[in-house]
């Protein structure tokens, strides 16, 4: 993956124009898409540090197994629309999933409905260099506002080409480098839940671990665009570029608030 943006606006059309003005790109492909996460109702997953996504773009269904920075650890096609302990495909996703499950029933934990538009990046000759993804807006169930994102893919052979296509969109007015995925959608939600248990029940410390969680998890997702920034766009004269990558894992605590 050569970069990934979060969007400040909502339109996904009026993202994929954007990116489309910018680059050589081919027709885009635009389908309905629907995300769901996975977990045991005591978050044993996101506890170990994980995701596991449901994600569904069009007739294609694929699990996919990711750390709480949005890297894709592995993934399998998901043939069934309702994903249990028993459906899950054989391989390493469900070999790493399972000890961490115990006894406790995979549940949908949240879901998020919306789009994907993918477009070909095209060279001189119109060879296919890299692949750019807009995913969203999606809106997730218990959040106020919808979340989109552009994901940069990396083609065997075309590093070079990849790193340009991402210093372009990085250029582009609304879009901010990204760490990765999970936590855009999961901080706000997050957010909601902890706010409306700890001002109903302010005794139940489930609320407070939270938004605590929440804190965590935002920290975690501008540390990571600042060290972006700073390494990977190479804006050498930002400061503190060190305190970033101490700051980045921030998603461990996050993880670890949610007993």
């Amino acid at each position: 993956m050569a970069g990934e943006f979060s969007v400040d606006d909502d339109p996904a059309a009026a993202t994929l124009h954007r990116v489309t003005e910018v680059l050589p790109a081919g027709p885009a492909r635009i389908e309905a898409a629907r995300r769901v996460w996975l977990d045991t109702p005591d978050w044993n997953l996101f506890r170990a540090g994980l995701l596991l996504e449901q994600r569904t773009a069009g007739s294609e269904r694929r699990l996919l197994l990711c750390d709480l920075d949005g890297t894709v650890l592995c993934q399998a096609p998901a043939p069934r629309r309702t994903v249990t302990n028993a459906t899950l495909p054989e391989g390493p996703l469900r070999d790493k999933i399972l000890p961490l499950l115990d006894i406790r029933a995979l549940l949908p934990r949240l879901e998020a409905e919306g789009s994907t538009a993918q477009v070909a990046v095209l060279d001189e000759v119109e060879k296919t260099v890299a692949r750019v993804t807009v995913d969203g807006p999606f809106l997730a169930v218990g959040a106020s506002a919808p979340v989109s994102q552009v994901r940069v893919e990396t083609l065997r052979g075309y590093d070079k080409e990849a790193k340009q296509v991402g210093a372009k969109l990085a250029a582009l007015a609304g879009l901010k480098a990204s760490a990765g995925g999970g936590s855009l959608i999961f901080a706000p939600v997050f957010g909601v839940l902890g706010f409306v248990v700890a001002w109903r029940k302010p005794g139940n410390r489930l609320g407070w671990l939270l938004l605590g969680a929440v804190g965590f998890l935002v920290l975690s997702g501008a540390a990571g665009a600042y060290a972006v920034a700073v390494y990977r766009e190479h804006h050498a004269g930002l400061p503190l570029a060190w305190v970033a990558v101490l700051l980045q894992p921030g998603w461990a605590p996050a993880a670890a608030s949610v007993k």
